[in-house]
């Protein structure tokens, strides 16, 4: 966001920084949510047949690679 922030201001745009923060906060919190609900849904809802498979879920979700990196040593297809 700071990057978007520093541009904008050296291309002489108008820009709201509060707005920005304020919309990176929010979206932020809300797919936060939406992620830990569906995570709980599926914690009650689905029989593991692994011992501790519950813990494995929570840790793969929280852990979870952003499948738009442009790191090319994790190649997700």
């Amino acid at each position: 966001m700071l990057t978007v922030v520093f541009v904008t201001a050296m291309l002489g745009s108008d820009l709201s920084v509060p707005t920005l923060l304020f919309q990176q906060v929010f979206f932020g919190v809300l797919f936060g949510v939406a992620i830990a609900y569906l995570t709980i849904f599926l914690v009650r809802r689905v029989k593991f047949t692994v011992s501790q498979g519950e813990t494995i879920l929570i840790f793969s979700v929280a852990l979870a690679p952003n499948r738009h990196d442009k790191n090319p040593q994790f190649n997700w297809g």
